[in-house]
């Protein structure tokens, strides 16, 4: 998201309100790596923190996303 989108209010498609508590999983993102390639994977997030990053992730959460075509 842009700093112009910001000020209008505007989110992204994944933009939530993550409560402090809340386990989060994203589904079938491209993961951005450190060397700049990406892999296709699942992040578990949990109490604001991204406990997980694998290739499946099968666990109960508050809130699923299809992350599918998207760059994380």
């Amino acid at each position: 998201m842009n700093l112009e989108n910001m000020k209008r209010g505007l989110r992204s498609p994944f933009s939530i309100l993550v409560k402090s508590n809340m386990k989060l999983l994203i589904k079938n993102a491209q993961v951005a790596q450190v060397d700049g390639t990406t892999i296709a994977a699942d992040v578990y997030c949990s109490e604001g923190k991204i406990e997980r990053i694998d290739a499946s992730i099968d666990v109960a959460a508050d809130e699923t996303i299809d992350a599918k075509g998207h760059l994380l």
